[in-house]
């Protein structure tokens, strides 16, 4: 609701619209103990959510942006309560998710601080994690990569040179050739199928400086993904059983997709 018309593709009272879930969220925060990072069941999709209504505030003095506000500093909180010992997870971690935890909590974490709301608890969290990103490397070459794209656009924070060595480690450090025998080809689900694999590459294609090491095999392996699957999965499309699943479901459909690409991507763009 709050893209759309932010957006300029609906008209309406994002505040009215959205009481309701604002009341569940503020309960929610406030009397859950909350454990996980996931976007889906966790503060991370809390996160996103109070940015969103917090970016579409247009009078600062109002209580919903100051209950918002207040709610969004004490997930930063929260987060930095939480988070640290579930880094080892980034190890353990061996299927793909383009909704993987980690790059997605970071990535909210950039997105807040461009609200300049809370930036100096925002840095401090992000600076205490660095032995984490050292430490942990993931088992699978397209969840180094992952990291490596967030990594990069979080280093336009912290300016750290050490985030800059650890992009190239993880370069370094992916098998191209394996990486390839790690796609789903048989998945259309694009959180964990070929799709969602080749716009990670896109992204790392686009948002990892050229001078990084292994920077060239990035576009060869998309190709060779998309070569491979883009017949298949045409295929399967044009079989009537799973087209209609295939084209309108969010998570495993055509639609996800598209929204990945329109919105998210282009949102990781705009901040190169």
């Amino acid at each position: 609701i709050e893209y759309l018309i932010q957006n300029g593709f609906a008209e309406g009272n994002a505040d009215e619209i959205l009481e309701i879930v604002d009341n569940k969220v503020f309960r929610y925060l406030n009397e859950e103990n909350i454990t996980s990072i996931e976007l889906a069941n966790g503060i991370t999709g809390y996160l996103f959510y109070l940015i969103s209504r917090i970016k579409n505030q247009t009078n600062n003095n109002s209580n919903n942006y100051e209950i918002n506000k207040r709610l969004l500093i004490q997930i930063v909180n929260k987060i930095d309560e939480i988070a640290t010992p579930q880094f080892p997870m980034i190890v353990k971690d061996m299927n793909f998710d383009l909704l993987w935890r980690f790059p997605i909590l970071i990535i909210g974490l950039f997105k807040a601080y461009q609200l300049n709301l809370y930036n100096e608890k925002i840095r401090c969290t992000l600076k205490q994690w660095l032995p984490n990103f050292e430490v942990y490397l993931p088992s699978l070459n397209i969840n180094k990569l992952y990291l490596a794209i967030v990594y990069t656009q979080l280093n336009k924070i912290l300016r750290d040179k050490q985030i800059e060595k650890q992009v190239h480690i993880l370069l370094f450090a992916t098998d191209f050739d394996e990486l390839l025998t790690e796609v789903d080809g048989h998945s259309l689900n694009i959180r964990t199928g070929w799709m969602g694999f080749t716009s990670i590459l896109k992204l790392a294609e686009i948002i990892i400086p050229n001078n990084t090491p292994n920077h060239s095999l990035i576009e060869e392996a998309c190709l060779k993904i998309q070569n491979k699957y883009e017949g298949k999965t045409i295929e399967a499309m044009n079989n009537t059983d799973i087209q209609k699943s295939v084209m309108l479901n969010f998570s495993s459909g055509i639609v996800g997709l598209g929204l990945f690409e329109i919105v998210w991507l282009n949102k990781m763009l705009k901040s190169v």
